[in-house]
This record gives structure tokens, C-alpha cells and sequence, in this order.
């Protein structure tokens, strides 16, 4: 039963919305364990390598075959693929979806596989394209050239796990998907820790480590896939109905999610020509907001999608509309506490997780200002993940198209004139403004679509998110000023620092929107006290 969106009702009354926020937190769960490995695997190449020749190098040689494996996988994969299998498998017959799901299995294997053999061949013209003003015969463009021909075969793997995770999440399966890429992370600290010194540069078995923990990270999925009944039987045919269904819808869900990813190809591509270090300076910075954002935003476009696919294939509007309000409530009543708590405390997080060996204070400084940037946009990256998983419910991938190609229009420009003013930073903010820029179009096109989707309720438990997280943040802000400065501390007192203020913030924002009665508060509290007494 739908929510009737009053005021005297909150949204903990929805049956579906329940299932959605437990969905999200099994994703959550998951992701939490591979976001904490891969911070774990950054402070490991921050120590090993710094934010020098080599990280750089790594970095950008990764960056390729990462993005394409965003193009190809995991979200265009699953946003594709979930309506058409749900549909079969309401519709028609599990045969007919299991068929269905060995047939992409065979078609875009062979595609990633192919793929990757050109990537490899074409290694030194990828590098070229991507950090135009690195010479190639020298150090570290003939390095770069070698990490971008070793990690090229990650992304066939990365791509057969896109789709078992896209197979997963319509059975419902969602955590073990969500924390696979744990052994992705496990695989490339155990490359820099253990692998590295066997290779000249060491930097080398970084890259072993990558293919390591591509493979692992599938092979984690494989018992699950069993488990709900998958068999994969070789299938290659590209007439098959479902497989031109999913094709047509992936084709713009390419760009309409991939989006963040590509800005931040372009972004790369822009830092190989600043100073020397900006190239990692933006990629850490662009973790460290990519860890909450993991944590909601994304989490909550994965567990929403099978509940609006499922609503849209009954007609039921009402409900859609119902459902993508409250999505858009949760990530923005999660969201805002997370991005004022980054700004905040981005110097003492640095040092706190990547400030130590070859990672100096000047690395700690020029990556806070990368995070503080990055985090103005996280609102709007968390709500685009929600508002294009409604249209991918409607079988529409044209829209969210459309308005990635335009907010890549506007990073792209944004990025010519902010870099000449701001360095790396202003690489950071054009990436936020051109995400806000794109989630505005993709509000105001789906309003038009389906009507209103309590639009003045969202904004005004968002007020009330906004003040408490403004409150939280000032008064986090006001211990720093009477606390040791956090880069001239041991580990044990910015450990302590941190964890000190974190706690402080996250009680604070807890006791100021239970005063100010949000209504995500509420349902949380009311799903936590729920889930004790079944257990009690």
C-alpha cells in the first residue's frame, strides 16, 4: 500500500517504503565494506607512492580502463537490464529470463574481450589522448603506456561482474554484489604491499594487484548466481528480442549515468597539464566524497530501481511518484550532514587517512581543497541517482541522455575557465556545478512527465536537513579552533580528533531533526525500534 502523502503522516507508514530503505541499507551495508577497503587501499598507495611521478601515473593509466568498465557496466548494466528481466520474468517465463541473461552474458563478454585486446594494442595513443603533455619516451609516460596495457584485461572481468550484479539485484540479492568489490580493494593493497618490491618500477605490481582483484571480485558472485537459479549456456544471439531491449536502453544510459565519470576523465586530462601532483590531489579528494555518496546515493538508485520498475510495469503512477519523493527525501536528509561534515573536517580527515610517507602536508592542504569542492555537489549527484533510475523505470534513457550530455557541455567549459583561476580546485567545483546544473534538468523534465512528486514536502524537510547540518557544522567547526592542529599531530591524536568530532556531529544533527520533527528521522527511528523488537 501507497503513503498518502499528508501532513499528519510520515513516510514510515509505506509497506514499499520499508522494502526500499531495507534494500538500501543491505546495499549500504555492502558498500560500506568495500568503501572501507577501498580507503584502506588508498592510505596504502598515498604511503607507498605519495602523490608523485608514479601515482600520477597510475592514476591516469587506471582512469581508462575504469571508465570504460563504467560505460559498459555496473550502472548502465543494471539500469538496462532490470526492467527488461523483470518484465520476462512477470510476464513470460523464468526460462525465457534465464535465456535471456546468458545471451548478454556471452554477447558482452565477447564485447569487453575485444575491447580490451584493441585497448592494450592502443595503449600509447590512449595515454596520448588522456595526458597530452606527458612525453612518452620519458619516465613517466613510458610507465603510464605499461600500467594501461597490464589493466586493460580488468575490464573484461569488471564487465561479467557488472552483469551478475545486474542478475543479483533483480533477485533481490543485493548485498553480496555491493561488497564484492572489497577483493577488488584486498587485491591492489596486497599488489602495493607485497607484490611491488618484485618489480621494477614497483608501481608495477599495483597493476598485478588490479587484475588480482578483478578476478576475485567475480569469482565472489558466482555461488550467489547459482543460488537463484542461473546457469549460464552459451548465447550469442544479437536477434534475440530482450537482448535488443537492453541494447537500445543501454546505449544512452551510457552517457545519462556515467556522467560524474566521464567529468572526471575530463578533469584528468585537464590536471596532466597543472603542477605536479593535481592529477592524485583530485583523485583523493574525489574518494573521500565518493565514500558517502557510495553509501546513499548510489546505494539508493540500486535498491529504488527494481521498485520502480516494478510500479511503472503496473501502471501504478501514484505510487512511482510517492516513491521517488521519498528516495529524493532520504538521500538529501543523509546527504547534507555528510558534505557540511567534509567541509568541515576535510584537513583533519586527510592527515588523518592519507598523511604519512611519501604523502606530505602540502598533499593534505591541496586535497582538502579538492574536497571541499567535490562536496558541493554531492546533493545533486545523489538525487540524479534516484531521479534516473525513475526513468529508467519508464523504459526512458533518452532524458537522462540528453541531460548528461548538457551538464558535460557545462563541466567542460566550466573546467576552461575555473582551472585558470583556481587550479585543481576550480576542476573540483566545475564537476559540482555541472552535476547540480544536470539534476535541475532532470527534476523539472520528470515533474512534466509524471506530475508532481511532492515537490514542497521535499523542499521543506530539506530546509529543515539543511539547518540542522548548518547548526552541526558550526559547532563542529568551533572545537576544531580550540584542538591541537590536526597536521602537526600523531595518528593517535587526529584519530582521536576525528573520531571525537564525527560522534559530536552525527549526535548533534540526530538531536536537532528529532527536534525539528523531520520526518526521515522519524522513519528511521521507527524502522530501528521496529527491527528491535523482532529481534527482541
Amino acid at each position: 500500500m501507497a503513503v498518502k502523502e499528508n501532513g499528519n503522516r510520515g513516510p514510515s507508514g509505506g509497506g514499499r517504503h520499508r522494502e526500499v530503505a531495507k534494500a538500501a541499507g543491505l546495499v549500504s551495508f555492502g558498500t560500506l565494506t568495500s568503501r572501507i577497503m577501498g580507503l584502506a587501499r588508498d592510505v596504502t598507495i598515498a604511503f607507498a607512492f605519495g602523490a608523485g611521478l608514479y601515482a600520477d601515473a597510475f592514476f591516469v593509466a587506471f582512469r581508462v580502463p575504469n571508465l570504460i568498465r563504467r560505460l559498459l557496466g555496473e550502472g548502465p548494466m543494471s539500469s538496462a537490464f532490470i526492467p527488461v528481466f523483470s518484465e520476462y520474468r512477470e510476464k513470460r517465463s523464468e526460462k525465457e529470463a534465464w535465456k535471456l541473461a546468458s545471451n548478454l552474458t556471452g554477447l558482452m563478454g565477447g564485447l569487453a574481450l575485444g575491447i580490451t585486446v584493441a585497448g592494450m594494442f592502443a595503449a600509447p595513443v590512449i595515454v596520448r589522448v588522456i595526458a597530452p603533455e606527458w612525453d612518452l619516451d620519458g619516465v613517466k609516460g613510458g610507465v603510464t603506456v605499461r600500467l594501461t596495457r597490464l589493466m586493460f584485461p580488468y575490464l573484461f572481468l569488471v564487465v561479467l561482474y557488472a552483469l551478475a550484479m545486474a542478475v543479483l539485484n533483480s533477485c533481490r540479492r543485493f548485498f553480496v554484489p555491493a561488497a564484492a568489490p572489497a577483493l577488488l580493494n584486498l587485491g591492489m593493497i596486497w599488489g602495493a604491499l607485497v607484490m611491488a618490491p618484485f618489480f621494477d618500477p614497483p608501481v608495477m605490481g599495483l597493476a598485478w594487484g588490479v587484475l588480482l582483484g578483478g578476478a576475485l571480485q567475480l569469482g565472489a558472485n558466482v555461488p550467489s548466481l547459482r543460488g537463484v537459479g542461473y546457469r549460464w549456456r552459451p548465447g550469442f544471439d544479437t536477434r534475440d528480442e530482450g537482448v535488443r531491449r537492453v541494447g537500445r536502453l543501454m546505449v544512452p544510459t551510457v552517457v545519462g549515468l556515467a556522467v560524474n565519470d566521464i567529468n572526471q576523465v575530463v578533469d584528468t586530462i585537464l590536471a596532466s597539464l597543472l603542477a605536479e601532483g593535481s592529477v592524485s590531489w583530485l583523485f583523493y579528494g574525489s574518494r573521500l566524497t565518493q565514500f558517502p555518496l557510495g553509501l546513499i546515493g548510489i546505494a539508493m538508485g540500486t535498491a529504488i530501481l527494481p521498485t520502480l520498475s516494478e510500479q511503472s510495469a503496473r501502471g501504478a503512477q501514484k505510487e512511482l511518484r510517492e516513491t521517488i519523493g521519498f528516495g529524493l527525501r532520504v538521500v538529501f536528509f543523509l546527504t547534507f550532514p555528510a558534505i557540511v561534515g567534509l567541509i568541515v573536517l576535510r584537513a583533519p580527515i586527510t592527515a588523518l587517512i592519507f598523511q604519512r610517507g611519501e604523502f606530505t602536508v602540502v598533499d593534505t592542504v591541496a586535497t582538502g581543497r579538492a574536497v571541499l569542492f567535490y562536496a558541493l555537489g554531492m546533493w545533486a549527484a545523489g538525487g540524479i541517482r534516484v531521479l534516473a533510475s525513475a526513468f529508467y523505470s519508464l523504459k526512458d534513457t533518452r532524458t537522462p541522455f540528453l541531460t548528461a550530455a548538457a551538464a558535460m557541455a557545462a563541466n567542460i567549459l566550466l573546467n576552461l575557465y575555473l582551472m585558470t583561476v583556481m587550479g585543481h580546485a576550480g576542476l573540483a567545483l566545475a564537476s559540482s556545478l555541472s552535476v547540480i546544473f544536470q539534476f535541475s534538468l532532470l527534476a523539472r523534465l520528470l515533474r512534466r512527465r509524471l506530475g508532481p512528486f511532492g515537490l514542497g514536502r521535499i523542499l521543506g524537510e530539506t530546509g529543515k536537513t539543511v539547518a540542522a547540518s548548518a547548526v552541526m557544522g558550526l559547532l563542529c567547526a568551533f572545537t576544531l579552533t580550540v584542538l591541537p592542529p590536526v597536521q602537526e599531530s600523531g595518528f593517535a591524536v587526529r584519530l582521536a580528533i576525528v573520531v571525537g568530532e564525527v560522534l559530536l556531529g552525527g549526535i548533534s544533527y540526530l538531536v536537532l531533526t528529532g527536534l525539528m520533527r523531520s520526518e526521515e528521522h522519524r522513519f528511521f527511528f521507527d524502522l530501528l525500534r521496529t527491527k528491535m523488537r523482532r529481534s527482541g
